[in-house]
């Protein structure tokens, strides 16, 4: 079964539309990370700030296999993957964070 909006409503975008929800989120999480913890909110904007350039590879993968024979899919994934490593690299350190406060 697949989504409406990924039937054809807005092919350009290239699955675009559930990304740019969990960005919104995410920067929503920024915010809150800045009031709470804003010694250590930045490496979160760094977070956020590759995500945004993986969907930015995302999204032009389908115009620019016309004119880059490899895509730029591969650099979703590469991304995605540093974006989901610094995220668990800065959880650890929010923990140890808060650890530091309790003592």
């Amino acid at each position: 079964m697949q989504i409406p909006f990924q039937v054809g409503l807005l092919p350009a975008a290239n699955g675009l539309i559930p990304y740019s929800i969990i960005f919104v989120v995410e920067a929503g999480l920024l915010y809150g990370l800045w009031r709470k913890y804003s010694n250590i909110a930045g490496e979160f904007a760094l977070i956020l700030g590759v995500f945004g350039v993986a969907l930015l590879f995302r999204t032009v993968d389908l115009p620019m296999c016309a004119n880059i024979g490899i895509g730029t899919h591969f650099m979703w994934h590469v991304l995605v993957a540093l974006a989901f490593f610094l995220t668990v690299r800065f959880l650890v350190k929010v923990d140890s964070y808060e650890e530091k406060l309790k003592i």
